[in-house]
């Protein structure tokens, strides 16, 4: 629910009917998410498509009335990619894991790729008071029929990585702190995250919107 509204997720195969929308998967399975009108209206419906297997798990609004999408992809036939509207995430290997946020009247604000060289799963994500993103799932899960000899490479997301200890699966929970500086910028888009406090983001300020303050972190 968001305001009264009810949104319904989950996977889809083949050509499916959701009210007077027609969908069709791109491959096996694709993913969707729609606002639902009682009995049988749909609208504002988005789709999450691979040539393979795509699943969603979880999802949750934000105080915007944004929704962050967790879930799979993969590897039913080969690597292949996972689209998010216009946005793509590239397949790694095998089963890889996403993170993705929607504005449900506008579109795809931005998707992301967590991934190692063996099965990846993110399977909930919640939004906590301040809007920070907390999702959680396993990494590094021998995938189907093979025997492993060998630790699986890091977990990588965000541009950061969680190493594993041993050759068996490994449980994670990550936390996206939006904005931790404060500045009015969130961190995904923010070039001086670590950078100056006590300020707020202002054309004045910050002339290009990066998240740093043109007088001591930026030359433009």
């Amino acid at each position: 629910f968001q305001n009264s509204d009810i949104f319904i997720g989950g996977s889809f195969s083949g050509i499916k009917n959701f009210g007077t929308i027609n969908a069709e998967s791109s491959g096996y399975r694709d993913g969707f998410i729609s606002k639902y009108i009682y009995p049988n209206t749909f609208s504002n419906f988005y789709k999450m498509s691979s040539s393979d297997l795509v699943v969603l798990k979880s999802f949750e609004f934000d105080s915007d009335g944004n929704i962050l999408l967790v879930g799979h992809w993969g590897k039913l036939f080969q690597d292949y990619d996972i689209n998010f509207g216009d946005l793509s995430l590239e397949s790694n290997d095998y089963i890889d894991s996403f993170v993705a946020k929607l504005d449900p009247n506008d579109g795809w604000i931005w998707a992301l790729r967590g991934t190692s060289n063996r099965d990846d799963y993110v399977n909930k994500v919640v939004v906590d008071d301040q809007d920070s993103i907390i999702f959680g799932g396993t990494f590094a899960v021998s995938h189907v029929n093979e025997v492993e000899f060998s630790n699986p490479s890091p977990f990588q997301i965000l541009g950061e990585t969680l190493s594993p200890t041993s050759r068996q699966s490994h449980l994670f929970l990550w936390k996206l702190v939006v904005d931790p500086d404060q500045d009015g910028i969130g961190a995904i888009d923010d070039s001086c995250e670590d950078g100056v406090t006590g300020w707020i983001s202002t054309i004045s300020l910050d002339r290009d919107s990066d998240g740093c303050l043109d007088s001591s972190e930026d030359s433009d």
